[in-house]
């Protein structure tokens, strides 16, 4: 079994960037090494022109009251029926049909 399974994981021939075929495992292996190499190489990241923060702190001040504020019942029941009825919100399955079918339970 692990034969078999080492010859099926076996890659006979890779494409260059440029188009050409190389089939040696020592040219597939710097196929390999070149391509994450390009891939994570450092970039220059320039923060020139970028809008400042400062211009933006009165606007923020105005939102951080809602961060704060209490989340009411009504505000959840809001976006419960905004969402579409066969979608679920979380990974458990669980539909937005559900939440509305046994609000009264659940909310």
């Amino acid at each position: 079994m692990a034969s078999a399974r080492r010859r099926s994981n076996y890659i006979e021939s890779m494409k260059q960037p440029d188009g050409g075929i190389v089939t040696k495992q020592e040219e597939i292996l710097k196929v390999v090494h070149g391509f994450f190499e390009q891939k994570w190489s450092g970039q220059v990241v320039v923060d020139d022109g970028w809008p400042s923060l400062e211009s933006q702190r009165n606007c923020l001040g105005r939102f951080a009251g809602f961060l704060y504020s209490e989340v009411t019942r009504e505000e959840i029941w809001m976006v419960v029926c905004s969402l579409g009825r066969n979608r679920a919100p979380g990974r458990d399955g669980v539909t937005a049909s559900f939440f509305k079918f046994f609000w009264e339970i659940v909310g």
